[in-house]
Parts: structure tokens; C-alpha cells; sequence
């Protein structure tokens, strides 16, 4: 990408979402 620092977030706020909604961390 050309913000790597958007992609992180972007990433890390996919996986804050699934760890809610899907799956039990």
C-alpha cells in the first residue's frame, strides 16, 4: 500500500471486528 500505517489500522480494525463478532479471543 501506499500507507502502510492505513493498512495496519484497516488490519487491525478487521480483526478488533471479528474477535467481537465472530470469534472469542
Amino acid at each position: 500500500m501506499v500507507y502502510p500505517w492505513i493498512g495496519q489500522f484497516l488490519f487491525g480494525r478487521l480483526q478488533f471486528l471479528n474477535c467481537r463478532g465472530f470469534y472469542s479471543c
